[in-house]
């Protein structure tokens, strides 16, 4: 069989597939895709299935996944192409927030995730503001504007009425930081 023939094949099989139960197997057939398409010739394409494996591969496989997310960036022209790109950033950003666990960690995570912050709002910010209080590279009074700007813009996008607890620890925050 064809590259092209087993591709659209393994398409096929994976739009029938439920996440929840059959996610072993999508992960299969998002792993194996790439193979099957010619990066020079269709680099969007080849990059779209390894973006999906990397979300697909996220809780299974971290370190898959944040592989997968740091070979698709390249492909994606920022102008153009910004919606997957800008999941690409995120996605790796998000990982690489989840296993800071010393300061020098938290630098490869910052720029993915200021790059999605337009397009992930108050995910980014959440994490941004508490990278930016624990930072230590760089100008502390510029860490600490970046800080309560990102706690400013998380506060902006959440509602007393619906998520007071959040809400009031993030007001709770941005009052420590002018503190």
């Amino acid at each position: 069989m064809a590259n092209a023939e087993r591709l659209a094949a393994i398409y096929q099989e994976y739009r029938t597939l439920d996440p929840i139960r059959d996610s072993a197997r999508i992960l299969e057939i998002l792993s194996e895709a790439p193979g099957l398409i010619d990066k020079a010739a269709e680099p969007k394409k080849w990059g779209a299935y390894r973006l999906m494996y990397a979300q697909a591969a996220e809780g299974v496989d971290p370190e898959a996944a944040m592989s997968a997310y740091r070979e698709s960036i390249p492909v994606w022209d920022p102008e153009k192409d910004h919606a997957p790109l800008a999941s690409c950033h995120y996605g790796l950003g998000a990982l690489l927030f989840a296993r800071v666990v010393k300061p020098a960690d938290m630098e490869e995570a910052i720029p993915h995730l200021e790059f999605a912050a337009g397009d992930f709002p108050y995910e980014c910010a959440t994490m941004l503001a508490l990278l930016y209080n624990l930072r230590l590279n760089g100008d502390p009074l510029e860490n600490w504007k970046k800080r309560t700007y990102f706690l400013e813009v998380a506060i902006g996008h959440l509602s007393p009425e619906e998520n007071g607890a959040a809400w009031g620890q993030r007001r709770n925050d941005l009052a420590t930081a002018w503190t």
